[in-house]
């Protein structure tokens, strides 16, 4: 036998002989459609935040108070928003989206769960590549006009582009 006629039969037979053994691999772990579809919305999972978001189910009634804050409803539409209240307490703001639009309460971005700093008129929050800031023009006296800039910085090119919005008018309720 020559050995061009030995490789190539020695080859033949290696392979199929590994393509026969069955590796043990770990089982792939399929999630809940409906699980990654909320984790997506929220921004994650949630690791790390000192709470379960999954198991809340509660959501806060839109009509009832939140301690000593004064809530501001949206009245008057201009730009579509997902900010649809907002209140504010002393020094601090909490955003709100309109419940009866989405599946998952009045916490739609996933981080508008925690109160903002309230300054000059301004609330300013840095997520990612984004900075967005809502700027409160009080247009009467429980009246605010609210403009949101929303600066998005690319991260291949390092440019950033600056979009202004007005989601429109909101009054004391």
């Amino acid at each position: 036998m020559n050995i061009k006629t030995i490789l190539p039969a020695l080859a033949l037979l290696i392979f199929t002989f590994s393509s026969c053994i069955k590796c043990d691999e770990p089982e792939p772990v399929y999630q809940d459609f409906d699980q990654q579809e909320d984790q997506l919305r929220r921004g994650g999972d949630n690791k790390g935040k000192g709470k379960n978001k999954d198991n809340d189910t509660t959501d806060p009634d839109p009509d009832t108070e939140t301690g000593n804050a004064v809530e501001y409803m949206l009245t008057e539409v201009e730009d579509h928003d997902p900010l649809y209240r907002f209140a504010v307490d002393g020094d601090q703001v909490m955003f709100y989206t309109d419940p009866s639009v989405t599946s998952w309460g009045t916490d739609y971005w996933g981080y508008w769960d925690e109160a903002y700093d309230w300054n000059n008129g301004e609330v300013n929050y840095i997520i990612g590549l984004t900075n967005v800031t809502y700027s409160f023009d009080e247009i009467s006296e429980g009246t605010y006009e609210v403009t949101k800039t929303l600066i998005v910085s690319h991260y291949l090119t390092g440019e950033s582009t600056t979009t202004v919005t007005v989601p429109g008018i909101y009054e004391i309720q």
